[in-house]
């Protein structure tokens, strides 16, 4: 990206949200943090009123406007992809405000956009890798109010193990996407600490007027990694013929795969997982054409579960 496109991008994204900071804009376009410095100050020279504040970051001051937005064709094409991952991975009312927000990008596009995204409509679709995702309960847009202005939230939610419906007071933190479905990270005040609420099981909500404190709770990815910790997760190494990891395609990522090395007639899998019982179900399936580099215990796993199935079938 030649500096005159970057400038314009930098000068957009300031007018994505309320503060921008200069790490996240070096990070975007993968500059360094003097030539962040540099491009700041070129644009305050063509007369952009930026405010900034030592270890805060930039703004534009209130007031100031970019004029309309004139998407490319790429942008386009992308924005078009996103909306079909909406049609698999939203619920109905996320669904409809998208859709409006659709048309009128596209009605500011020129008429070789609309062209493009015409021709790419019927070209693209996604489907859910096993079977269509659980029906959301339509309270999506809401979480995201909720989330936005640090609002309690009062629940009716359907236990998966009691399957008994409970009324709950939660102090939600984050939405998350993971397990072909939507979960709300909140604290509970009923259980007394953090659940993970299957959005697709939430029968009531209402957004309470009573803020939630931002520093009571930790941010998503504070919590995720505390999670990971407490889990105790063991890592895992396999060496697996190339022609079984082909055939493994993304299931390996659902297993907990975190590096993988590709050698001449094999692929070596690592792995970090917290449910050994699982994973060696899992292995079995593949035979001889996978070998446990380590750990030991996952061989004595393996073989117990193979005995058990030669004493079942014997």
């Amino acid at each position: 990206m030649n500096r005159i496109d970057r400038l314009s991008a930098i000068l957009i994204q300031l007018q994505s949200k309320r503060i921008v900071t200069a790490r996240e804009i070096a990070e975007r376009f993968e500059i360094s943090l003097r030539t962040v410095y540099r491009d700041i100050r070129a644009l305050e020279s063509g007369g952009v009123p930026i405010a900034s504040e030592a270890g805060v970051g930039y703004s534009l001051v209130p007031g100031y406007h970019l004029p309309p937005v004139m998407f490319t064709d790429k942008e386009a094409g992308a924005i078009l992809l996103g909306s079909k991952l909406l049609e698999q991975f939203a619920d109905k009312a996320i669904k409809t405000e998208f859709e409006s927000a659709l048309y009128k990008i596209q009605a500011v596009l020129k008429s070789s956009g609309k062209e493009h995204l015409e021709n790419l409509n019927e070209k693209i679709k996604v489907m859910g890798f096993y079977g269509p995702p659980p029906q959301e309960s339509g309270f999506l847009l809401n979480i995201q109010e909720a989330l936005s202005k640090h609002r309690e939230i009062s629940i009716e939610y359907l236990s998966n193990k009691k399957n008994e419906l409970t009324s709950r007071i939660i102090e939600p933190i984050g939405l998350c996407h993971y397990g072909s479905g939507w979960h709300l990270i909140a604290f509970c005040q009923l259980r007394n600490g953090y659940r993970d609420f299957r959005t697709n099981r939430i029968k009531q909500l209402e957004i309470l007027d009573k803020k939630v404190a931002k520093d009571n709770h930790p941010n998503l990815s504070e919590y995720f990694d505390s999670l990971q910790e407490a889990l105790d997760f063991r890592e895992i190494v396999l060496k697996v013929n190339s022609a079984t990891r082909r055939i493994m395609e993304d299931q390996v990522y659902y297993m907990g795969l975190v590096n993988e090395k590709e050698n001449k007639n094999d692929v070596q899998l690592h792995f970090m997982i917290n449910n050994l019982n699982a994973f060696a179900r899992w292995i079995i399936m593949y035979g001889k054409s996978i070998e446990i580099l380590r750990p030991e215990f996952l061989k004595k796993e393996v073989k117990k579960l193979v005995n058990e199935l030669l004493k079942h079938y014997s």
